[in-house]
């Protein structure tokens, strides 16, 4: 059958007996004619040499080489829509009616070449010191690492699989395109890409134990990455680690033989990071298409050099304890910690006379703290049948504690289509907050969806999302993020079986989930099932809050309702996420094996939600845009031994 696509369909029929190619879309037949193949190969060669030097004091030198290529192929054969399009677009027709196709007929391959080398380089000392009472181990050392990638695209137009042939087309001259007239380029479809990174470490570490009791630890390193510029100063950046242990349960005071092992850490530190969008100096990028103003080439600024990007860094604090029961029955550890992040990475707007309008810069901090808990629990640890559990849980709290912002739409805290997560910005919430536009309920009259603008009931969707009042037409629920997640594992074996069950839970948190957007309905035929509970006559306003169908596409109507209170949900959930069953078969039982032990193994993950906290039965992690996907169930069958 024929479905609409890029033009309409009567428009399409009225051209027949022109000699075009056939320009009708065929959905159900069209994926037979576009594919894409891929191969990837990776080589890497490792060497190293160490020398003893003195007892316990060694000298080593490693080196990796690790080159990787890359080649794909996308291929619109002269079937596809694709291909049959493109060719018609450009087609030209003189006064006698007769046609010429600058872009021939046959197919259109996409092929493309990566080649990536990583040359890494690593000289160390190590130092290691054993008595009764005293340990020590330490190592000091550089790494330096170099990264070039290659890239390259090549189009082929008129292609045929069967004769590896091609055809030339001229991409210099522009072409008035055959519905709109519109003048063109053909699309080269070429590209070419070099990039280099390099990147040198200067570090030492070491760890002092006393009496098995007592553990010092400290790291200090210096960084550096052509990435901050050219000049040696800006590149580098010192960072620096300290941290303690203390076995409680080896001292002689020790009350607690219920409890063996029982151990107090903590450390205090810091580290960096860097953004690989960064460039050490501006770059051009020559686009292969000429200017259809002029017929010469084009160049643009493709990226911009910042001199006053700083290194990203971030303060950790950690405090923890250790724990284990006789015959390790219940073990497991707690850890606190706070983190402190500042010089964060973003994009901020400059003065639009520089002729940039963003730019890379640190324009954030940050900080958050939380808790990680381990439980490991031998709930039955005797006999043929053994049960144990496996608790993990995690919660952390963060805070924007200063941000640069050169303006505060109301649409800069409300994400436009209900997938990504802006960045709220304001100082106190959290970094990643769930704000929406607040709801006054439908029109009893039209259907039309209204919200507030300075306090009053409003429609003026676009006045309401460009609105500079910050905040207070917004509605805050909270993060966006979970606070609270983590995993419940239980191991049930008997004899040489064993299932493991899996449940992941992420609570504490806020989604927004998708509906009808009435402008992708008109535009690109994108429905909803929303559009079925939509609002058609007076009084459905009582029964729903789907906005009415006006026929007309209004992005300003559409983004609001899309962003607005009544399509955010609680995220709180609780998901069955594997199941993993084992098989044993012990060589030292069944003597006749060829082998010493193997297992086969069978396990399906992604089974579903078990609870959620919203109405509506969807799933938080997978419903965004305008879909509400579910993840794929994956089931694996395997066989793995030991000889």
């Amino acid at each position: 059958l024929v479905v609409f696509s890029t033009y309409n369909q009567r428009y399409k029929e009225s051209l027949s007996g022109k000699g075009l190619v056939d320009w009708n879309y065929y959905p159900l037949t069209d994926w037979m004619h576009s594919t894409s193949e891929s191969s990837n190969d990776e080589l890497i060669l490792n060497a190293s040499v160490q020398y003893k030097i003195l007892k316990g004091l060694t000298a080593e030198v490693k080196y990796q080489y690790q080159r990787g290529t890359g080649i794909s192929r996308a291929l619109s054969d002269a079937d596809s829509y694709y291909a049959r399009n493109y060719i018609n677009t450009f087609a030209q027709e003189n006064e006698e009616g007769l046609l010429t196709f600058k872009v021939p007929k046959g197919g259109i391959l996409d092929q493309m070449n990566s080649r990536s080398e990583i040359n890494n380089l690593r000289t160390q000392a190590n130092y290691t010191y054993s008595s009764s009472r005293h340990s020590i181990a330490a190592i000091a050392g550089a790494e330096t690492r170099a990264t070039d990638i290659r890239y390259e695209e090549n189009r082929y137009y008129g292609y045929n699989p069967k004769t590896q042939s091609s055809v030339s087309v001229d991409y210099t001259q522009s072409y008035p395109t055959f519905v709109t007239g519109d003048m063109d380029f053909i699309q080269p479809g070429q590209a070419m890409k070099e990039k280099k990174i390099r990147f040198v470490s200067l570090y030492a570490n070491a760890t002092y134990t006393y009496d098995k009791k007592y553990t010092v630890t400290g790291s200090i390193r210096r960084d550096a990455s052509n990435l901050f510029g050219l000049k040696t100063n800006d590149q580098w950046n010192p960072f620096w680690s300290t941290g303690f242990a203390w076995k409680l349960s080896n001292e002689n005071f020790y009350p607690f033989p219920f409890l063996p092992t029982l151990k107090l850490r903590g450390s205090y530190g810091f580290n960096g990071n860097i953004d690989p969008a960064m460039v050490a100096v501006t770059t051009i990028v020559y686009d292969t298409s000429p200017s259809i103003y002029t017929g010469t080439g084009m160049a643009r600024i493709d990226q911009y050099y910042n001199p006053n990007l700083r290194w990203e860094t971030s303060r950790m604090v950690n405090v923890a304890v250790d724990f284990a029961s006789q015959n390790n029955r219940i073990a497991g550890s707690v850890d606190f910690f706070t983190k402190k992040g500042s010089n964060l990475f973003g994009t901020a707007p400059l003065d639009y006379t520089t002729g940039v309008t963003t730019l890379l810069w640190n324009v954030a901090g940050m900080q958050g703290k939380g808790v990680d808990v381990e439980l490991k629990t031998g709930n039955l640890i005797t006999g043929n049948f053994k049960w144990n559990t496996v608790l993990n849980l995690s919660t952390y709290r963060d805070e924007v504690t200063n941000y640069y912002r050169a303006n505060s739409f109301a649409s800069n805290y409300v994400s436009a289509n209900g997938a990504s997560l802006p960045i709220s910005g304001i100082e106190g919430l959290p970094v990643y907050s769930m704000f929406a536009y607040r709801w006054a309920g439908l029109d009893p009259e039209t259907g039309d969806p209204r919200g507030y603008l300075n306090g009053e009931i409003s429609k003026d969707y676009t006045a309401i999302t460009a609105s500079e009042t910050g905040i207070e037409d917004l509605q805050y629920f909270g993060s966006a993020l979970p606070t609270t997640y983590g995993s419940f594992i239980n191991t049930l074996s008997f004899k040489d079986f064993s299932l493991d069950v899996g449940l992941t839970y992420k609570l504490g948190y806020w989604f927004r989930r998708s509906s009808i957007n009435y402008t992708n309905l008109i535009v690109s035929r994108n429905g909803h099932s929303d559009f079925g509970q939509r609002w058609q006559q007076t009084g459905d306003e009582i029964r729903t809050n789907i906005p009415s169908f006006t026929g007309t596409a209004d992005s300003s109507r559409d983004a609001f309702y899309t962003g607005s209170e009544v399509l955010v949900e609680k995220g709180d959930h609780v998901r069955l996420q594997f199941l993993n069953l084992n098989y044993s078969l012990n060589g030292y039982r069944w003597k006749n094996l060829p082998f010493r032990q193997a297992q086969l193994y069978a396990s399906v993950s992604n089974l579903g939600i078990l609870w959620r906290a919203n109405k509506q039965g969807l799933d938080p992690d997978f419903s965004f845009g305008n879909a509400a996907l579910r993840p794929v169930t994956t089931y694996t069958i395997g066989f793995r031994t030991h000889f």
